[in-house]
């Protein structure tokens, strides 16, 4: 699942699309019936205490037992 996310983001990332941006906001949006991610930059003066949700990328989730 991992390359779903960076494969795109790379592609965006090295195409310069997030130039002067702090802030990459990941969101999915449906298409013909699919999910698809959709990142934008943004220049934010966010702490973290936000609703913002923040993820390691490249680390997979584990469910606690």
């Amino acid at each position: 699942m991992e390359q779903f996310t960076e494969d795109p983001l790379s592609e965006e990332l090295l195409r310069g699309a997030f130039s002067g941006k702090n802030r990459i906001m990941v969101k999915t949006r449906d298409v013909g019936g699919d999910k698809q991610l959709d990142f934008e930059g943004v220049v934010g003066e966010g702490d973290g205490s936000g609703s913002d949700e923040l993820v390691a990328a490249g680390v997979e989730a584990v469910a606690a037992t």
